[in-house]
């Protein structure tokens, strides 16, 4: 993930104005996650009414999923991927409140909001699980004069998709 992030918005949730596009965002080629950062703007103590979803639409839809997301003064960053690269890279960002947050708007309980992006890669470049299976080299010892028992080099089997190494480790 980069280190420098993009503002996108900053968002006031309203009565009136509950339109769900925050501003727009372009995702570097080959990325396949988008980090947000939200930050309560508003009001100045703790937002403690939920959640709103968090998501990046592009023309395909939601290609890297959705999340809840929580409004916090000190901030938070969710991530939005799935360890494919979206087929867009071109799309929208958008906060829909949701649950206690979207009642008490309509209360008239107004939710500022500042939303910045960063994208990056995180997925495992083709590898099954997005892992890298290592297996380290282990030197033969020479042979002994009894009935011969040498280290043997590891082998490795996938179950479950958990990799087991295994070692004959055999020492006077």
């Amino acid at each position: 993930m980069s280190s420098n992030w993009s503002e996108v918005g900053t968002k006031t949730f309203t009565p009136d104005d509950l339109t769900e596009i925050v501003g727009s965002f372009s995702m570097a080629e080959g990325d396949d996650t988008l980090w947000v950062r939200v930050t309560l703007e508003s009001p100045a103590t703790p937002w403690p009414w939920s959640y709103g979803i968090l998501g990046f639409l592009t023309e395909q839809g939601y290609e890297l999923g959705s999340t809840k997301a929580y409004a916090e003064i000190e901030s938070e960053v969710f991530r939005l991927g799935n360890g494919r690269t979206p087929s867009e890279r071109n799309g929208v960002l958008t906060f829909a409140p949701r649950g206690f947050n979207l009642g008490w708007i309509k209360k008239g309980n107004p939710l500022t909001l500042k939303f910045e992006c960063s994208s990056g890669v995180t997925s495992g470049g083709g590898q099954v699980g997005g892992s890298t299976l290592f297996v380290p080299h282990v030197e033969e010892i020479p042979p002994v004069e009894e009935p011969e028992l040498p280290n043997s080099q590891p082998d490795f089997f996938i179950e479950d998709g958990l990799a087991y190494i295994l070692f004959n480790w055999f020492l006077k």
